[in-house]
């Protein structure tokens, strides 16, 4: 249940100590809030399958769990990012012990308000995959992941958060994979894709896609 910070500049790792920090857990997904300053923590197991919301504040070190209007059910292993254009937080998926998730939520900061969004179209139930926010084109990128049973995927999908409508846009793709991580370049427009679990050889990828 420790908080970290790390410092590019000086490649430099220091352990913060905390106020009201949350539970021990593994299985979360954190998005940092550019508007309020704030980091935005859902979810997560330890020992059950959490449906908490915390927000932790990097300039007093302090976690504040938040009281909110509606949630997801509890889950870890989903996948959140943050739309700066809409401030709001977007979280698909996930896993809870009875089998994987394909709903799609929005969480409004400002008013600590947990909306399910009714899509056009969607990708099938999973865990461990990864999404990143382009806010040149104002979409969610997911790909990968796995599904119920272990079965990995390799579908690229966007989501577009103005008309609700999730889209597979697959065309020449990384091999299925899941728990790999995934960040938008925003200097050069790029998703970028490091590692993974494919199956292949160790079962552990090396690779980096973009």
């Amino acid at each position: 249940d420790d908080s970290w910070e790390y410092a590019p500049a000086t490649s430099t790792w220091t352990q913060v100590t905390a106020t009201g920090k949350t539970w021990p857990g593994n299985g979360h997904s954190m998005v940092y809030d550019a508007t309020l300053q704030r980091v935005i923590l859902f979810g997560g197991y330890g020992p059950s399958y959490d449906d908490e919301t915390w927000e932790y504040d990097p300039v007093t070190s302090t976690w504040r769990q938040i009281t909110t209007i509606g949630k997801p059910s509890g889950r870890h292993y989903h996948s959140m990012v943050y739309d700066s254009t809409r401030q709001r937080v977007i979280l698909f998926g996930g896993y809870a012990g009875n089998g994987d998730f394909d709903d799609t939520w929005e969480y409004a900061p400002a008013t600590s308000t947990w909306t399910q969004i009714m899509t056009t179209g969607k990708p099938s139930g999973r865990q461990h995959h990864s999404m990143v926010y382009d806010a040149t084109r104002q979409r969610v990128i997911l790909f990968g992941g796995s599904e119920f049973k272990y079965t990995l995927d390799d579908e690229t999908w966007e989501y577009d958060p103005a008309t609700s409508t999730w889209q597979n846009t697959t065309t020449g793709k990384p091999s299925a994979r899941s728990g790999h991580s995934m960040v938008y370049d925003t200097t050069r427009q790029r998703v970028i894709l490091f590692g993974g679990f494919d199956n292949v050889d160790s079962g552990l990828s090396d690779e980096t896609w973009e």
